[in-house]
């Protein structure tokens, strides 16, 4: 009988130091594992940062693109408007020199029909 009894205490010993083991390594897991939430947490913290400054950029560039967008358009439509008084200028230009062509051809015809000036030819 107490060869049986020490049989079981030194089973319950052992089942006793293994339970102690396993707690020992699930204490560890545990551990780890608020050592890698932490860190999961961290990055994720990290990551969302990194989104909002990518959005923030993102949203800069737009600015920016529209901004050029209508700085190319104002140049373009100055542009159009100063080609635009450049043709009127042109149009007037060659509308006077067309008149001023017209006053030297009634000029040379009234000089060549002229009786006074017969001997006188205009070219």
């Amino acid at each position: 009988l107490n060869g049986d009894l020490l049989h079981r205490i030194s089973y319950l010993v052992e089942c006793e130091n293994q339970l102690d083991m396993a707690l020992d390594e699930i204490s560890e897991l545990s551990d780890s594992v608020l050592e890698y939430k932490e860190q999961a947490t961290t990055a994720q913290f990290s990551l969302e940062q990194e989104i909002q400054q990518m959005e923030w950029l993102r949203e800069e560039m737009k600015k920016k693109h529209l901004s050029s967008q209508m700085s190319i358009d104002s140049l373009v439509k100055g542009h159009e408007a100063e080609i635009t008084n450049l043709k009127q200028e042109l149009k007037e230009k060659n509308n006077k020199i067309s008149k001023l062509n017209n006053e030297m051809d009634q000029m040379k015809n009234s000089l060549n029909n002229c009786s006074e000036c017969s001997y006188l030819e205009v070219e």
